[in-house]
């Protein structure tokens, strides 16, 4: 039986592109990540939808872009729900999402990114991370996660350690 996944897509360094004259990263006009799943795993065993509410850089995403994403999962017909966004501010985002949307909600839902975009880099993390959210997807109870570098953080309990470029759990 195909697994059915809708992405969320929202930007993020994981969709971003290398803009050799200014020698910096900037937003892509659109995401890789379509057509990078679609090469990078087999496309009978799965059925992937695709929802773009914007493509911004995490810093600027606002709390009316928040219930944009909110609006994504309470519309769409699927379970299980990957999110793409920026590290900086996803955990912020998966705390409000978990503060929204009730506890019976019934899905199961992983935000991702990477630090290194997924596009013309080829150490990027970003593969990776894409890959342990849609295995991890099978092994989880409905909820709100991150996932990040082979962990699995439930919403409300992580923050990103800009020092290490890493996330860890919070001191409870």
């Amino acid at each position: 039986m195909k697994k059915k996944i809708h992405f969320i897509i929202t930007g993020g360094t994981i969709d971003k592109v290398y803009d050799p004259v200014s020698q910096t990263t900037q937003m892509a006009p659109e995401s890789i990540i379509p057509l990078y799943l679609k090469n990078a795993i087999n496309p009978a065993l799965h059925d992937l939808s695709y929802e773009t509410p914007f493509m911004v850089d995490s810093n600027d995403i606002t709390e009316p872009m928040r219930k944009k994403i909110l609006g994504a999962i309470t519309s769409s017909k699927e379970n299980w729900i990957i999110i793409t966004h920026g590290t900086d501010t996803m955990s912020v985002t998966a705390e409000f999402l978990k503060e929204q949307l009730p506890p019976t909600h019934g899905r199961t839902i992983i935000i991702t990114g990477s630090m290194t975009p997924l596009r013309e880099f080829t150490l990027s993390d970003g593969s990776f991370n894409l890959g342990y959210a849609i295995s991890a997807l099978e092994h989880l109870d409905p909820g709100i996660y991150m996932a990040m570098h082979a962990q699995v953080f439930p919403a409300g309990d992580v923050l990103k350690d800009r020092a290490t470029a890493r996330f860890e759990f919070k001191d409870l």
